[in-house]
């Protein structure tokens, strides 16, 4: 999303905002109805018109279409611009060998790599549906309930799967507010006891492109971090809900507290469906384990399905999509008020 900083009255202001990448699920009504707000606040124009003072990037036609018809932005407010970050993927700054000291606790040389993502929106890794209102730290805390002690052994017997394979366990959370500390510590624990496996931190370790680079496959519970993976041609697991627990609760920000919210009734929830990916799919343990098996033992067994995701859904991807975007940057800043 980009601003043209036009309106001095708020210093705050910034000419640009970075996004997620692209996932499968849904930006929820709440979120995109105070992204609109903030929009019209920023340069006093509602983005459901032409609003010569915003633009909106979009990654590819697909994504283009779902703003307009699902955030009610004005097609004229919409550009396909791309992946700026593909250019990064494409060709990193950097070698495995160079980020190796980064990675305390394993050696990222000797061994394979599995990155393990798990995102917090989905009151579980299986999203086996919290009730609506729940804490977030009764959610993610493994010894405050069934749900999230399942969530713990899951965790646990997959490292010790991914070890038993040879290979070390990147295990990528998001910030440490999201979580509570306990499972923070039961996680850094489980770190402490092994030479297979460190924890990265979003808050704390802050160059994804690292574990993108020190992995040799990925497994998420639908982070839009895995579609980066695709662009390395790498083995992707996507660990789905299964299809009737597919209601997303997700996590909210509400007066300074943590919350979860069930999405439904007329709200879009998913993007992209999961199983359309451009991986593994993978709706249990045992499934998890086993792609991931496949995975290191079949480095090129998502390639082609990876490739296909990419070329419908990102615009290009040819190493020069910073140029485009600084582009598009030049364009707003240029245009008349």
């Amino acid at each position: 999303t980009m601003l043209d900083q036009h309106r001095k009255s708020d210093a705050r202001l910034a000419s640009g905002r970075a996004g997620h990448g692209l996932g499968c699920k849904a930006r929820g009504r709440r979120d995109v109805a105070d992204f609109r707000k903030k929009v019209q606040e920023a340069t006093g124009i509602d983005p459901a018109g032409p609003n010569r003072r915003f633009m909106a990037q979009c990654y590819g036609e697909p994504d283009f279409r779902w703003r307009v018809e699902n955030w009610g932005l004005h097609p004229d407010n919409c550009r396909v611009i791309g992946m700026a970050y593909s250019d990064l993927i494409l060709a990193p700054p950097y070698t495995r060998a160079d980020i190796a000291p980064l990675f305390q606790g394993i050696d990222i040389l000797a061994r394979k790599n599995v990155l393990v993502s798990i995102t917090w929106h989905y009151g579980g890794i299986f999203a086996r549906q919290p009730r609506a209102g729940d804490r977030l730290r009764r959610i993610f805390r493994p010894d405050g309930g069934e749900r999230s002690a399942e969530d713990a052994r899951f965790i646990r017997d997959l490292i010790e799967g991914i070890d038993a394979e040879g290979a070390n366990t990147i295990l990528c959370l998001h910030s440490t507010h999201r979580y509570d500390q306990r499972f923070f510590n039961e996680m850094l624990n489980l770190a402490s006891r092994s030479s297979s496996i460190a924890v990265r931190l979003k808050d704390r370790d802050l160059d994804n492109l690292a574990d993108l680079v020190a992995s040799d496959a990925m497994a998420s519970n639908l982070s839009s971090f895995i579609t980066y993976k695709y662009l390395q041609g790498q083995p992707t697991i996507h660990l789905c809900p299964a299809r009737g627990l597919r209601s997303i609760y997700e996590a909210e920000h509400r007066h300074g507290r943590l919350g979860a919210r069930k999405a439904g009734g007329r709200e879009a929830i998913w993007m992209n469906e999961p199983e359309d990916n451009g991986g593994l799919t993978a709706y249990t343990f045992d499934e998890t384990l086993e792609g991931i098996r496949r995975g290191l033992r079949e480095p090129d067994c998502c390639a082609e399905r990876a490739a296909a995701w990419v070329g419908k859904r990102i615009f290009r991807p040819d190493g020069n999509s910073c140029s485009s975007f600084a582009e598009a940057l030049r364009e707003l800043c240029d245009r008349p008020l």
